[in-house]
């Protein structure tokens, strides 16, 4: 073994891979850190420029709104298919060529002169962050050592919500003051120094593609389905996420129906789910490695913050002081990002190398948004409907898990 790294030639007998030092790998997840960072930015900044959009552009609330939906929607119809298609790729091209994407985008929606360009450039963005997103996840689980995995695929989920707290009250100060296209020209700048960081640190191994484990191409992407545990584990993921995500929804309708909350209060309400996301994805990276030192499955982690999610709806629903309204809302995005954030770890490592398995966790959390946020659209906010309905959802989840876990956690 040479000072300065470490040598092997096992995978190719013509071809020797160099892996990264400590201090290379320690810049390299920085980077990685840096992207995720950002997409948490992007997509809790745009929200806060929907009325400023929808002013300028001379259209409805939701019609603007709809460049969220479509972000979303493009986001969970092409990433698990795009992760197919490109799982031959090393993860350096992956990662260049979806921010790439995702910086054009960003670029166009600078100059959009209508909605539909906008919600074009914004459909856009969400493919290039479902190419990204995947390998950034799966190159980050191989930059450190197996004890310290955990700790660190939660700390991506800590600074994806970190991401979150600060793009929430940027978005809305710099629609107010300088308008909603300086705020796409700042992510632009912003995705540009992240893709230059991750060029130079994944540099020196750039040539190869991280070997995959388990099925891959297209097939692949659906015969990941056929394994009981995984698909449980993005079965019970979904449901969480369509209980917080879809309550999220309508709190503002509900808290200012019950509470008369409106303007400056309301948009409290988004820092404080931010601020709860950062507090449960740090509490989580602190606990997830000593759960599993522990000899316990990681998926019980993700089955006990879904218990949280519960009591945080059940908190947030219940025609109780504004406080404790409030306090629903954080503890149930505390516990649901470090429900996601687990559900990550435990796929990196089941499916080690998969980045279609990976892809189908990431969009998780947009399918349940998805689902959620339309299911209870059928409901009044706050009624026993809304209530039953999200609980359902959280015991779809915790039931799923604990299923998951009695099959057998591939991980533990």
């Amino acid at each position: 073994m040479c000072s300065n790294a470490i040598e092997y030639s096992h995978l190719c007998p013509h071809r020797r891979r160099v892996l990264p030092t400590a201090s290379h790998s320690f810049r390299q997840r920085v980077a990685l850190y840096g992207v995720l960072f950002m997409m948490g930015a992007d997509m809790f900044l745009v929200p806060m420029l929907i009325p400023a959009i929808a002013a300028t552009l001379a259209s409805s609330i939701a019609q603007s709104a709809f460049t969220v939906t479509a972000f979303g929607l493009a986001y969970t119809g092409s990433g698990p298919l795009l992760a197919g298609v490109v799982h031959s790729w090393p993860s350096r091209r992956i990662i260049g060529v979806g921010l790439a994407v995702v910086v054009i985008a960003c670029t166009t929606a600078i100059f959009a002169q209508s909605v539909a360009m906008l919600i074009a450039a914004r459909t856009a963005s969400g493919i290039g962050a479902a190419i990204v997103n995947p390998a950034v996840w799966s190159r980050l689980h191989t930059t450190t050592a197996d004890h310290a995995r955990g700790r660190v695929i939660l700390g991506g989920t800590a600074v994806s919500a970190a991401g979150q707290v600060v793009g929430i009250p940027l978005g809305t100060l710099v629609a107010a003051h300088c308008g909603w296209r300086l705020a796409f020209a700042a992510l632009a700048v912003g995705f540009v120094a992240v893709s230059i960081g991750t060029r130079i640190t994944t540099s020196r191994d750039a040539g190869f593609a991280e070997p995959e484990e388990g099925p891959q191409g297209l097939t692949g992407s659906l015969s990941l389905w056929r394994t009981p545990a995984f698909s449980l584990a993005i079965a019970a993921n979904i449901a969480t996420q369509a209980a917080r995500l879809g309550v999220y929804s309508y709190v503002a309708a509900l808290l200012l129906h019950r509470h008369a909350l409106h303007g400056a209060g309301l948009g409290a309400i988004g820092i404080l789910a931010g601020t709860g996301s950062l507090v449960g994805a740090l509490l989580a990276t602190a606990t997830v490695s000593r759960w599993c030192r522990r000899g316990w499955p990681v998926l019980g982690l993700s089955a006990t913050g879904t218990a949280v999610v519960f009591t945080g709806i059940v908190l947030t629903a219940a025609p109780v002081s504004l406080a404790l309204n409030l306090f629903g809302v954080a503890i149930s995005f505390a516990a649901g990002i470090a429900v996601f954030g687990t559900g990550q770890f435990y796929v990196a490592s089941a499916f080690r190398g998969d980045r279609t398995a990976i892809s189908w966790n990431s969009s998780a959390m947009y399918i349940g948004a998805a689902i959620g946020t339309f299911t209870l659209g059928f409901t009044a906010p706050g009624s026993t409907a809304f209530t039953v309905a999200s609980l359902a959802f959280t015991g779809v989840g915790g039931v799923c898990y604990l299923v998951a876990i009695g099959i057998g956690d591939r991980t533990s």
